[in-house]
């Protein structure tokens, strides 16, 4: 099972017993009655498993790249259809999903076989059309597929405001003069039922219309109606001199990416780095976002919790190249995300996160060694001297900051802390009925696979080939000199991805299997590298005018530089910035290495409780006061 639901009458596993859960009592705890004795118990949250997982669709396991575009399209007018079944706010009936299939011309019993497929995975890949003989190939000819979207494009999306109707008959029209074979007026309508309603309305109406009736006022977010519905995430360099762990002397400034929940003001996750702002960095932040936290706490030894989780509906992101890669739109797109790029001068696309940032920046210039905003703030203040904080220690600072200071801090624009929002959103109140707990992703390790940058290579007989270095394993010797047979991977190059902070191994997408491979460098004895350090290698190499590089001379380049690093780490500010750079980067992954292995649970309150869930002491939020 892919995902862990958390809700009343859900059954889970509990110690190794059968478990259903009676109350959902806060976002951290539950009540469990054994489904064997009877008896009840209290358990947190973070100690509950799936029971035995029911046969998940084999589709749902290819990894992303390895579904076309028109299966990508096929699943799309799918999960178009399902949308207005899964609304939150609403309890589904029969009579709906009758509705909703009378509307599509498909059988209710498809319907809810969809809604299965994708509600147990979350997954857009999940609604990929299964058993199929012709895998890699269209439903319909490319030629058809082709006519379908230049017809919704220049004729359907355009001011002229056609009707389905028409616009069908203008594409068969234009099937007969191609001598094309006519796609099925069902399958028309179902592509454009797909296209989002902002998109129709920017073609059809104008985009100053579509603004009006499709965005919130500035500021207001009126969409985001509950937790996670709208989540903003930006960059921004902390205000702080860092110190090397070994010197304690000055190595400069990190840059922090956050991700905020609109609705409650919570922090939905960040990512913490030396390394300038990237799609990486990004991907690192959705990730800490998504999952669970208590590893994350455990491991920065932080006593407190952070009990928000789980995928947002909308991200709203800067639209500089930093936040754009291909990775991250399939990943987003296969987990259900909606991008909104932020447009030029529309500052209500990021005004609570930049109002966050801000937030955190003035509390950090209380810190030794800030930078302070501006030089005028600044003054006379020597930063570099009074710096205290590596980033490890400055990352426990700001966990327990944004969990036990801001969390509980009362915010004048909600009026209540963000803690306490989160819990009306998923648990409602008296007046509020709330959506229920996010599932919880448990395959972590395809989560982190997903969101890693991806480019494209061919296999040669020296292997695949990134940056001057060569990697190798027999698993790949059947492609070599071979062509991908995906139709749509690009001039027939196969799908690799690389983690930038570990550089000496990649992940091979085999297309035969559909499955990753982890191929190593062909020098198994190569020092550790990052893709940092493999760029600024690379930069010297050319500004010294070295011919024919290769990876035999960019490893001994670098083993050069660690002699020369060691001997001038504390000499010079560059040299120990870089060093810490390396460091945190093999503690990041070490840190998902260990993440990803089963952890021991925490001891359970086994308190016996009655029927009644009145006789269950529940502690109410303290309000703390603090700035906004």
């Amino acid at each position: 099972m892919d995902t862990l639901k958390i809700a009343q009458n859900q059954k889970v596993k509990f110690r190794d017993s059968i478990y259903t859960i009676t109350h959902v009592l806060n976002l951290e705890r539950v009540i469990l009655r054994n489904d064997y004795t009877g008896d009840k118990l209290r358990a947190t949250i973070a100690e509950l498993e799936p029971i035995d997982a029911p046969q998940i669709r084999s589709e749902s396991s290819i990894p992303l790249e390895g579904f076309t575009s028109e299966q990508w399209n096929a699943a799309e007018e799918k999960l178009a259809i399902i949308q207005p079944l899964m609304n939150p706010e609403e309890n589904r009936t029969s009579d709906d999903v009758a509705k909703v299939a009378s509307e599509n011309n498909v059988a209710s019993s498809t319907i809810y076989r969809w809604l299965s497929f994708y509600e147990s995975t979350g997954r857009l890949s999940s609604l990929v059309r299964s058993g199929r003989k012709d895998k890699g190939n269209s439903r319909i000819d490319s030629d058809s597929e082709e006519l379908i979207t230049d017809v919704i494009e220049n004729y359907y999306l355009t001011s002229k405001k056609v009707t389905i109707a028409k616009a069908y008959d203008h594409l068969s029209l234009q099937a007969k003069r191609s001598k094309i074979t006519t796609p099925s007026k069902q399958t028309f309508i179902r592509r454009i039922k797909s296209l989002k309603k902002v998109k129709l309305a920017e073609h059809r109406e104008g985009k100053q219309e579509s603004r009006t009736k499709y965005s919130g006022a500035p500021g207001k977010y009126d969409e985001a109606k509950f937790p996670l519905s709208v989540v903003q995430i930006d960059h921004t360099p902390v205000d702080l001199m860092f110190v090397d762990e070994e010197s304690r002397e000055s190595i400069g400034r990190a840059w922090l990416t956050v991700a905020i929940c609109v609705f409650s003001r919570m922090v939905h996750g960040y990512y913490l780095t030396f390394e300038a702002p990237s799609a990486m960095s990004v991907g690192q932040c959705l990730i800490n976002s998504i999952l669970p936290k208590e590893q994350w706490l455990q491991e920065r030894e932080v006593e407190s919790t952070w009990p928000i989780w789980g995928l947002m509906s909308n991200l709203h992101a800067d639209n500089g190249k930093d936040f754009r890669s291909k990775s991250l739109d399939l990943s987003c797109q296969e987990y259900g995300v909606n991008i909104n790029w932020r447009p030029l001068g529309r500052a209500d696309f990021g005004g609570h996160i930049e109002r966050l940032l801000g937030t955190f920046n003035k509390d950090i210039h209380a810190l030794e060694g800030t930078t302070f905003s501006n030089v005028q703030q600044k003054g006379r203040y020597q930063s570099e001297q009074r710096a205290i904080f590596t980033l490890g220690e400055f990352d426990k600072w700001l966990c327990t900051y944004i969990t036990n200071i801001y969390h509980q801090s009362h915010h004048s624009t909600i009026k209540m802390s963000p803690l306490q929002k989160l819990e009306e959103g998923y648990l409602g109140t008296d007046d509020l009925l709330g959506v229920g707990l996010p599932d919880r992703i448990l395959d972590e390790a395809r989560l982190r696979m997903d969101f890693l940058p991806v480019t494209y290579r061919t296999v040669q007989r020296h292997g695949i080939e990134i940056d001057y270095i060569r990697y190798y394993s027999t698993a790949i010797t059947k492609w070599i000199g071979e062509k991908n047979p995906d139709p749509t991977a690009p001039k027939g190059k196969f799908v690799v991805k690389r983690d930038p902070r570990n550089i000496n191994k990649v992940y091979f997408l085999d297309p035969e299997i559909n499955e990753y491979l982890e191929i190593p460098c062909v020098n198994r004895g190569a020092p550790s590298m990052t893709l940092w350090e493999l760029k600024e290698i690379n930069k010297k190499l050319t500004d010294n005018s070295v011919s024919n590089i290769d990876q035999d001379v960019i490893f001994k380049a670098r083993e050069d530089l660690i002699r020369i690093e060691e001997s001038a780490k504390k000499k010079t500010k560059h040299a120990r910035r870089k060093s810490s750079r390396i460091k945190e980067a093999k503690k990041s992954i070490k840190r998902e290495q260990v993440s990803s292995t089963p952890s021991k649970k925490v001891k359970a309150q086994e308190t016996q409780i009655e029927d009644d869930l009145f006789s269950v002491e529940i502690e109410p939020f303290d309000d703390l006061r603090g700035s906004d």
